[in-house]
């Protein structure tokens, strides 16, 4: 089984999209970038990962905005755009999946009452949004992402608090670490 789609938005720096790109080790049907530079600064390179090969990815695409339109509008781009996938893997520019991750990944997707993946715990055990999984279902029940918090930052913490109110079943930490930024990330 392959996953449906992995999805990323970036603003400044390519490098980081690139070698997210290359180190996907697993079947993945549909690879989506969001350019939010809107200065044609990073154009270039972005179109450049069209011509690299990845035998684990089937389909590219980058939409290049003309200006930023923020975190939460990415993430329900990113949705919207595969409407009918059973779930979406949404994650940072910055980050890189390590051997195996991503296989893991789709293996505890397969659980149908499992609403949301959260590979790293992060603080709190509540899972950090940095690379997360989220089914169909819960979109369905919780609504996309509120695209009032723009630029950046509490889109997270208003799903979690939807979460918290309307349960879902989730998986948070798991076995296999990542790479955000130069840093590696544990799973629990």
């Amino acid at each position: 089984m392959s996953i449906p789609v992995i999805g990323t938005a970036v603003v400044k720096n390519p490098k980081w999209v690139i070698r997210l790109f290359k180190s996907i080790d697993y079947p993945v049907d549909n690879f989506f970038i969001i350019n939010n530079n809107g200065k044609g600064e990073i154009d270039e390179d972005l179109n450049s990962i069209k011509k690299m090969d990845n035998p684990f990815v089937k389909n590219k695409f980058i939409t290049h905005f003309p200006s930023n339109i923020g975190v939460s509008t990415s993430w329900n781009l990113i949705i919207k755009s595969f409407i009918m996938s059973k779930y979406w893997v949404i994650v940072n520019d910055d980050v890189a999946f390590t051997p195996g991750i991503l296989q893991e990944l789709a293996t505890k997707a397969e659980d149908d009452t499992v609403g949301i993946i959260n590979p790293f715990a992060g603080d709190f055990n509540l899972g950090a949004w940095d690379f997360f999984l989220i089914k169909d279902w819960v979109v369905q029940s919780h609504g996309l992402f509120d695209e009032n918090l723009y630029p950046a930052y509490c889109e997270d913490a208003d799903y979690i608090m939807r979460i918290i109110s309307h349960p879902v079943k989730r998986i948070v930490g798991l076995d296999k670490k990542y790479l955000h930024g130069y840093g590696i990330v544990t799973g629990k």
